[in-house]
């Protein structure tokens, strides 16, 4: 990258010189000082449109353009001239007073221009040799300015910071579907060599002071297809062939390939991307689920080639559509490698996108990505709209200009950066564009003949080069063309349309059914048009085309007209330009819906769908006078020289190595990290020194505690909360019944005449007494806690639960008049909306609505509400899906604080406590526990990872764990209801037996005397005094009870008098 970088600064020196201008010119208040010259980077003499020089009070009087001037290098004089100007009002004041204009050859790379302004003598015209800053990041980002870079936290530069170079020191896979080369079977071998029409393919000869690449890929054997290679022997020897370029081959066998690539790629995702609309019910355009698994296969065999090839540290760059699911593959096994996603395509609006069956698993894929790369903003936002509207995930712009999506805690980098030529691979192959003839290397003897006749006949030849599929819009152009013909017959006999038509490019043909239909309407096109006026057309079909039969076409062509209807990169405008430079500067006509037609200015950009304003911008570039060329000419070339192929690369790779450093440096502990739970379920995961739930830690505890309290959430906790993108809007679990293993679970555990369980829920009393009220002695929450009641508690058993308790005494609902009407309003307005009311409190539910209009309505509906309820004592909530209004100081936490405060008073409090929920509502829960058992204080034991321990009387062990790895206020987690169900299943079994076993001794222990079902009663110990620790039937062998007498009276550090289980 090193000499690509020195030959692009090579390349740009032989076209442009850089001016500086300072003069010393004494002004009035209120005038500024312009520099005016014939080109039209000086304006063409008109005072306003050249270049506003600057001062300050350190410098003045001497003024001075802000950064360099590139004008063309030719050795023609440059006329200049100073003007004073009026600041406010942009008047001219005054030329300045010489006679003539000042001359100027801008022949060298930098030039320094020095003046006295009203002095005609030249003060000096000098070299300055100025060293070229590093590219800088996102594409159009100086790192030096104050909006050049993301902040410190995305891993990015810190203002005025330049990157470090991209030295030997860095290392890179590039993952592409195909490999970026020529592969041919030789007798002796195989013949490789780079193709370098592919962006991804080697640009430069790698030198010392580059970055070590290794490229993942399919390799294509010409001739015979990407998935010709099949015996292990030829496997091998590839392999080996390939081995010198840094090339590892991914080899497909052809029912595979023709799945992924034809049935998946072409026929679903490539129309998709670029907005192509299937109505019919053909059964090859409907979504295939064997295709559907034939990409998943691939992208995770692309995904084991590139965990081979990772040797440590390497950064991971993933190329366009065919890869999408890849980032998720790579990050499921090297959890702390960095990758980046380029797309060569469009992105298709959010109503298009949410037709494909996968969307959410593309969609994820996609988001395992660090940094995701699009050509342009208008690709980008489409993307970030999917995102919100589609996983309800926010985006933002940070300092910089970067765009950034949040996932939980996670931020996605997205950059919007377009790709270049190579000047130096290019240069080589220019050819001479007013020479006679057909330059060397046209593709055709047919397109040589009409070059060579129509240039002596005085014809201007004009067209284009095009794969053959429907969305290059070849036959738009040609429509326009016979109109031209039709309506101005000046042009008949004067003007020659050439049409190059290419089977394949990069090796990847288009769909066989859409490439016939084009030729046949282009040919039907062309005849009609050459009845008209004979050899007006010309049409060349090729199966490929190479870079020197490009330039001569591009040489033959006084006007290239590109009418794309959708077009995610095409490099071939930016080929044209720099193949056209000089007195030789030809007309780009660019469809607006074409990549380039947003980076080349100079061109004619022309909706072409409007067969008029095609044909009229063909007429006008037919007409265009040499200087308007040529200066338009010069505008693109200035993008086309600096933006090459490998700057945008290294862009591109600065930037996500920062994104890695950053990852790296930050606290592993507080690094959100992405698991995999198939490929639309992936979760961002803990922060802080969250582990996983270790079920002996909590059994061992459970076993030597004899007063407990389990605390337990409803839907997504105890049972599987089917939506993962709404929170407590998602109710199906409540309409069917407890599942029987987890029914009998609660019962047991409640049966034990140690325990307290409550099942915590937001749901309302009538949907918690159906499901939990045949279950004896569970206690039960609802409404986030505003409603409970108590069933079986250590030193109370009962067969049932008690009657429905209030939290609230009362409270005053007057707020419920003014609250459902404007609720109303709103679900009226939003589409998908309601309003429900559960209990005490009214929730404003949008998860049906769009979610990006129904965000929006949920803010506005929040802030009137809260302006309108200031008077009431009611809190009004957001959440995933909803707007609830509430009585205020009502939540999970409230209750079970609540809950151990009666536990407290009825037996001397609780000495061990587990809590499980799943949601943003349980954190309360977990905040609440963590207040009331703070670390460091009698009863910390448990709230934090590493052992759990005991500090002082009581000595609580309190275990809070959140259900799916992912943000929390909790320090333990299990990855699913599953897991939940496994831990109370290992109580339940420790209780069962503990309870076989025990004697009226150990019931009085717990205050229940020989009343095993009768009402409380007063413990026999005072509140807080230590009660000796019950080991069960295990005596003392568990639990660190060495040296300790079971409660069976065993000998110290021996089993108790049962025999160990």
């Amino acid at each position: 990258k090193g000499d690509g970088r020195r030959s692009q600064e090579t390349a740009m020196a032989a076209f442009f010189s850089r001016l500086t201008f300072r003069v010393v010119a004494h002004t009035h208040p209120g005038e500024v000082v312009y520099v005016v010259g014939d080109s039209p980077n000086l304006g063409c003499w008109e005072p306003l449109q050249g270049v506003l020089l600057e001062t300050d009070p350190d410098t003045y009087p001497v003024w001075s353009n802000r950064s360099p001037l590139s004008v063309p290098a030719d050795g023609n004089p440059l006329q200049y001239k100073y003007v004073l100007v009026s600041a406010d009002a942009g008047d001219v004041r005054c030329w300045e007073s010489i006679a003539g204009n000042r001359l100027l050859v801008p022949d060298r790379e930098h030039l320094v221009v020095e003046d006295v302004m009203h002095d005609a003598t030249p003060v000096a015209a000098s070299v300055e040799v100025v060293e070229p800053r590093s590219p800088s990041l996102g594409g159009s980002l100086d790192p030096g300015s104050d909006l050049g870079v993301g902040g410190a936290s995305l891993g990015l530069l810190e203002p005025g910071e330049d990157p470090p170079p991209v030295g030997p020191s860095d290392s890179l896979i590039v993952v592409s579907y195909m490999l970026p080369l020529h592969i041919r079977r030789a007798p002796a071998g195989w013949e490789v060599s780079w193709n370098h029409d592919s962006i991804v393919a080697e640009k430069a000869r790698p030198s010392a002071d580059s970055a070590r690449v290794t490229r993942v890929g399919c390799p294509h054997v010409q001739g015979e297809g990407p998935a010709a290679v099949q015996t292990e022997a030829d496997r091998e020897s590839l392999a080996e062939a390939l081995r010198p370029l840094g090339c590892v081959p991914v080899f497909l066998d052809e029912a595979t390939h023709k799945a992924c690539y034809t049935e998946f790629c072409r026929r679903t995702l490539w129309p998709l991307f670029h907005n192509v609309v299937r109505t019919s019910a053909r059964a090859e355009d409907l979504f295939s689920p064997d295709a559907w698994r034939a990409y998943t296969a691939v992208n995770r065999a692309f995904g084991d080639a590139v965990v081979g090839a990772y040797e440590g540290g390497e950064l991971v760059w993933v190329h366009d559509y065919h890869l999408l699911l890849l980032p998720s593959f790579i990050l499921r096994r090297l959890r702390t490698a960095a990758v980046g996603l380029f797309l060569h395509t469009p992105f298709p609006s959010s109503e298009l996108f949410r037709t494909v069956p996968v969307r959410d698993e593309l969609l994820r894929g996609m988001l395992n990505a660090d940094l995701i790369g699009f050509h342009l903003y208008e690709y980008a936002r489409s993307f970030l709209t999917c995102c919100q509207r589609m996983l309800g995930l926010d985006h933002q712009f940070v300092k910089g200009g970067f765009l950034t999506v949040q996932d939980q805690k996670r931020t996605i980098v997205v950059q919007a950066s377009h790709v270049g030529i190579e000047p130096e691979l290019v240069a080589p192959h220019l050819r001479p564009v007013d020479a006679p003839g057909a330059p060397p290397g046209v593709p055709s003897q047919a397109l040589a003949e009409a070059a060579t006749v129509g240039r002596a006949a005085g014809a201007v030849l004009i067209g284009g080069v095009d794969e053959c599929e429907r969305l290059r819009g070849i036959t738009l152009k040609l429509l326009a063309f016979e109109q031209l013909l039709e309506t101005r017959p000046e042009w008949r006999g004067r003007v020659t349309f050439v049409q190059v038509l290419v089977g394949a490019r990069n090796f990847l043909a288009p769909r066989s059914d859409d490439s016939a239909a084009v030729r046949a309407e282009v040919g039907e096109i062309a005849a009609r048009v050459n009845a008209l006026t004979p050899r007006s057309v010309v049409l060349v079909d090729m199966p490929t085309i190479s870079l020197p039969q490009r330039m001569a076409v591009w040489a033959l062509l006084k006007v290239a007209i590109f009418s794309a209807m959708r077009e995610g990169v095409n490099t071939y405008p930016l080929e044209y330009v720099y193949a056209r430079s000089g007195e030789g500067a030809g007309v780009a006509v660019l469809s607006e819906f074409c990549s380039c037609a947003h980076v080349l200015n100079g061109a004619l950009r022309v909706n072409v769908w409007s067969s008029d304003e095609l044909c009229n911008a063909m007429e006008r570039a037919l007409t265009m006078e040499a200087p308007e060329r040529i200066a338009r000419q010069q505008r693109d070339l200035i993008f086309v020289i600096s933006n090459t192929t490998s700057s945008w690369a290294e862009r591109f790779f600065v930037d996500l190595r920062g994104i890695s450093a950053s990852a790296r440096k930050a606290d592993r502990s507080a690094a959100p990290t992405l698991l995999g739970f198939g490929l639309a379920g992936f979760r961002c995961v803990g922060m802080g020194a969250m582990r996983a739930l270790e079920v002996t830690e909590v059994l061992a505890a459970y076993r030597k505690t004899v007063r407990r309290a389990i605390f337990l959430d409803w839907g997504g906790t105890l049972v599987a909360n089917d939506n993962a993108t709404t929170s407590m809007a998602t109710e199906a679990y409540a309409c069917q019944d407890l599942p029987q293993s987890t029914r009998d679970c609660l019962q047991e555990l409640s049966s034990d005449p140690r325990n307290l369980v409550m099942v915590v829920s937001g749901l309302e009393r009538a949907q918690m007494d159906r499901a939990f009220g045949k279950v004896p002695g569970v206690s039960m929450a609802a409404e986030h806690g505003l409603f409970y009641r108590l069933g079986s508690r250590p030193g109370a058993q009962h067969r049932s639960a008690g009657p429905w308790e209030q939290v609230i005494e009362s409270f005053d609902d007057g707020w419920r008049a003014l609250t459902r009407p404007i609720m109303d309003t709103f679900a009226m307005r939003t589409n998908g909306a309601y309003v429900q009311q559960k209990g005490a409190s009214l929730v404003w539910r949008y998860e049906g609505a769009d979610l990006e209009f129904g965000s929006l309505q949920a803010k506005e509906l929040r802030d009137h509400l809260e302006g309108l309820l200031q008077g009431h004592a009611v809190a009004v909530n957001p959440g995933k899906g909803y707007i609830e209004v509430k009585p205020r100081g009502v939540n999970k936490g409230v209750i079970v604080d609540q809950v151990l405060d009666q536990l407290a008073s009825l037996s001397g409090g609780v000495d061990f406590v587990l809590c499980v929920g799943d949601d943003s509502a349980d954190e309360y829960m977990f905040s609440a526990l963590a207040s009331r058992y703070a670390r460091g204080a009698p009863g910390a034991g448990g709230l934090g990872p590493g052992p759990a321990r005991s500090v002082g009387p009581p000595g609580a062990r309190v275990f809070c764990c959140t259900v799916g790895r992912k943000p929390s206020s909790a320090p333990f987690y299990v990855n699913d209801p599953e897991e939940v169900l496994e831990l109370l299943q290992s109580l339940r079994l420790h209780s069962t037996r503990s309870n076989r076993n025990r004697s009226l001794t150990d019931l009085s222990r717990l205050g229940l005397g020989g009343h095993a079902q009768g009402g409380g009663h007063a413990p026999t110990t005072a509140p807080g005094t230590p009660v000796a620790p019950d080991h069960g039937a295990d005596g003392g062998r568990d639990g660190g009870g060495r040296g300790s007498p079971g409660i069976y009276g065993g000998a110290p550090g021996a089993p108790g008098g049962r025999p160990a289980d």
